[in-house]
This record gives structure tokens, C-alpha cells and sequence, in this order.
């Protein structure tokens, strides 16, 4: 009697197979760690078979893997396939046979960057995204055909013609979420895109949140419901990609951070003055510092005050996101505005 060692993963019928054949088999139920490792090596064994037969059998039981390597690491096999369709729109797909040989460019330092520069840049990177967890991170159609860094731009940024020659405020929230979850606004986006010289954010604004906002940027002398705010003023999310799905809160610093490099370097460009962060994890990624104070102050109404660590010539605030969660956290909107009102006063200072 023979004995063929295998050691390695299987499809659930095998061993009716093996019994059918009235053979007997040795097999064992792997642990969650032990499966994660066993699909890795049966994706490596599959590809290999592949390479060696080339046939459409391989190529099935590559999918098979790697299907249930998707469900094994708790994504679904929707979610696999919407993620392939999004960089399929965004980066294409291998149609035309393209083979790059090389790339060659002037390399730009840091200084040299403009805004519209950024903003391809963002473009390339934020396209590679996927899924984190419970966060399904993407590109966004309306972001790639425009030209602003975020979709909140066009809130406040997109119609300063002369943006690198410096902004006043740079307001920095923390993702913009699922495009497909505001489609008034995105109408507009579209709007302001074809160049209506009608068409304002402003106008579909129905959330406490935007309204909120409009009343804290008042108490900074800003009427952000204008395309001339009062001051140079412009709107982005750390984050630069956009969700997918309908899921709301979990974002990470660490997943902030993938945008840092892009961050700097818009910071660069447009020079703020000021930089006021929404929320605790938007100001220890502008920062890179921990605020163990942040609601503590919040609820004293003073705000995190802290320095860009790039260039500490920049003032850096730390509020509360201005949403109602935001308003009870910090014990109601007259703690918030407190909060504000302390920034109005540097701001009046620096002027004077």
C-alpha cells in the first residue's frame, strides 16, 4: 500500500472523489490563520499550473482561489467585483496590448509643484485604492473629470483663478464619502464643470452640517454661500478617496495618512495662512502629533491649536466636525462657536 503526501488545500469535493475511487484519505480542518496561509500557496500552485498548461481549466481555478481568498480575508465576492470594475473605468483594462517600456519625466522638486500639478497627481494615486476593512475606499468619476484636488473644492477653492499665489484658510475634513449618496450636489458639481456661471454648492444644501458650517465661517467674516467668501478659502477631505459603499464613520488615521505625501504638497502649493482641521484624527494627521486634549478643549470652547510641522510658520486649528454629533460632543453650538470665535480672534490679530 502506497502513501502520496499532498499537504495542501483542496476543493470540498475531493475527498468524495478520493472515496469514490475507494481510496482512504488523511485530512484535517484548517485553522483561520492556517487557511489564509493555505490559499496564498494554492493561488502560487494555480498560477504556476497555468503557466505550465495555459489552458482555461487553469484559469478557472485561479478565479475559484482567488474568490475564496477574497471571502477568507471578509470581503465579499460583490465587493471583489466592484472593485474590479472601478479601476477597470478608472485605470482601463488590457484591451490594447500595452506594454510600457519606460517612463520619462523632469523630476519636479517639492517647491516647483503647483496646484494643478497636486491635482494630477492625486488623480494617479487615489485610483489604486480598495477596500480597508469595513471602508471601500475608490476612485470618483466626477473628481477625475474636473480639476480641483477634492470634490468639496467646489464648495470653496475652485474659482480662485490665481490659487498658487496663496490661500488665506485651508479647511481639511476627513473623507467626502460616497459621491452616489448626494447626487443634487453632484448634479451641481457637473453644472459647475460646464462652466454654468449659475450653479453654487450652495444652492441643493440641505444637511445641519453645511448649515452649520455656513453660520461658524460668518463668526471668521466669511460668507461661504458666495463665490467670494471674503477671504481665499479653500475646501478639501485629508482623504482623497472616495467610498463606495454606504457605510459612514471608521475611518482610521493610518488611512488618512496614505494621503499624506499628496497633502504636503498641496500645503505647499497653495501656501495657507491657516489650516482649521474637522474632528480629532484630521488634526493629528495635519499635525502628525496626538491631541489627547482635543474634546477636553472643545468643551472648555477653545480649540487645538498647534503649527503645520512642515513649516511652523502656518497656524494649524483642531474643531469639532460641525455635524450634530459634532454639537452634542462638544455640549451644543455655543461651546462650538466659542471655539471659532477663538480663531476669529488670531485671525483679526494677524491682519492687524
Amino acid at each position: 500500500m502506497g502513501v502520496k503526501i499532498y499537504n495542501k488545500l483542496v476543493r470540498d469535493k475531493i475527498p468524495e472523489i478520493i472515496e469514490a475511487d475507494n481510496r482512504k484519505y488523511d485530512i484535517k480542518i484548517l485553522s483561520d490563520e492556517e487557511y489564509l496561509t493555505a490559499i496564498d500557496a494554492k493561488l502560487d500552485e494555480e498560477v504556476a499550473e497555468y503557466h505550465k498548461d495555459q489552458n482555461i481549466e487553469e484559469l478557472a481555478d485561479i478565479l475559484e482561489v482567488v474568490y475564496a481568498a477574497a471571502v477568507a480575508r471578509g470581503y465579499s465576492i460583490e465587493q471583489l467585483e466592484e472593485v474590479r470594475q472601478n479601476k477597470a473605468e478608472t485605470r482601463g483594462r488590457f484591451d490594447k496590448r500595452l506594454y510600457l517600456k519606460s517612463v520619462i519625466s523632469e523630476e519636479l522638486k517639492l517647491e516647483d509643484l503647483k496646484y494643478f500639478d497636486v491635482v494630477k497627481k492625486a488623480k494617479m494615486e487615489v485610483a489604486s485604492r480598495g477596500i480597508y476593512g469595513d471602508i471601500r475606499l475608490a476612485d470618483c468619476k466626477e473628481w477625475q473629470d474636473g480639476n480641483v484636488i477634492n470634490l468639496w473644492s467646489y464648495w470653496q477653492g475652485y474659482q480662485i483663478e490665481d490659487i498658487d499665489e496663496g490661500i488665506d484658510i485651508l479647511l481639511v475634513g476627513q473623507d467626502w464619502g460616497n459621491p452616489k449618496s448626494n447626487p443634487k450636489i453632484i448634479d451641481i458639481i457637473h453644472r459647475i464643470q460646464a462652466g454654468e456661471k449659475t450653479a453654487h454648492y450652495t444652492s441643493c444644501i440641505t444637511s445641519a452640517t453645511d448649515r452649520n458650517l455656513i453660520e461658524l465661517f460668518k463668526i471668521l467674516g466669511c460668507d461661504i454661500t458666495k463665490e467670494n467668501p471674503g477671504k481665499r478659502l479653500l475646501f478639501t477631505n485629508y482623504c482623497l478617496a472616495y467610498r463606495t459603499g454606504s457605510e459612514t464613520g471608521g475611518m482610521t488615521k493610518s488611512l488618512l495618512r496614505m494621503d499624506a505625501e499628496i497633502f504636503d504638497k498641496l500645503v505647499n502649493a497653495v501656501r495657507p495662512k491657516t489650516i482649521i482641521c474637522l474632528g480629532k484624527i484630521t488634526y493629528e494627521a495635519v499635525t502628525e502629533s496626538i491631541a489627547n486634549e482635543f474634546v477636553k478643549n472643545l468643551k472648555e470652547g477653545k480649540p487645538i491649536e498647534g503649527v503645520y510641522p512642515k513649516k511652523d510658520s502656518i497656524k494649524v486649528f483642531g474643531v469639532a466636525h460641525c455635524g450634530a454629533r459634532g454639537v452634542i460632543n462638544v455640549g451644543g453650538k455655543e461651546i462650538m462657536n466659542a471655539s471659532w470665535q477663538k480663531i476669529a480672534e488670531y485671525l483679526t490679530s494677524e491682519d492687524n
